[in-house]
C-alpha cells in the first residue's frame, strides 16, 4: 500500500521511490493526476539526477487535442513492493503520477486538506 495526503489546494500526494541508474532509490514527490494517461512525468532536472535512459522523443496529446514532442525516458519505480518498468514523459513543473502506473490498482482520497491518500494493490496482477 502507498499512502500520502491532500495539500491544502486539495492535490493528493504520494511519495514513490524510483531508482536511479546506479541503483539506489530516490523518494519523489508526486501528484496522482486522473486525467494524466501516462505512467510518471519527471522534470529535467529529476531525470538527470537519477540517470535515465533515453528513450525517444515521442508525440504527446494534451488536454484540448493539442499534440506535442516529448522527450521520454525509461524508469524504474517501486510499486507495490515490486521494481517496475516505467516510461517516463519530460515534463517541468511538479511530477505527475498517472492512470497507467494506477493500472490495477485502488486509489482512495478524503478529497479535504490533510485527507488521506491510499493506493492498494488490487490481487491477482503481475507486472
Amino acid at each position: 500500500m502507498i499512502r500520502g495526503h491532500v495539500n491544502s489546494q486539495l492535490e493528493a500526494l504520494v511519495s514513490l521511490q524510483i531508482r536511479g541508474r546506479d541503483g539506489r532509490f530516490q523518494p519523489v514527490p508526486v501528484i496522482v493526476d486522473t486525467g494524466f494517461d501516462g505512467f510518471l512525468t519527471l522534470p529535467p532536472e529529476v531525470i538527470r539526477s537519477l540517470g535515465l535512459a533515453f528513450r525517444e522523443r515521442g508525440d504527446v496529446i494534451l488536454a484540448g487535442g493539442i499534440q506535442e514532442q516529448w522527450n521520454t525516458w525509461t524508469g524504474q519505480v517501486l510499486w507495490h513492493d515490486k521494481l517496475r518498468t516505467i516510461q517516463v514523459l519530460e515534463a517541468e513543473g511538479t511530477p505527475l503520477l498517472g492512470m497507467s502506473l494506477l493500472r490495477d490498482s485502488r486509489l482512495t482520497v478524503e478529497v479535504r486538506a490533510g485527507g488521506d491518500v491510499l493506493i492498494e494493490e488490487l490481487g491477482g496482477i503481475e507486472f
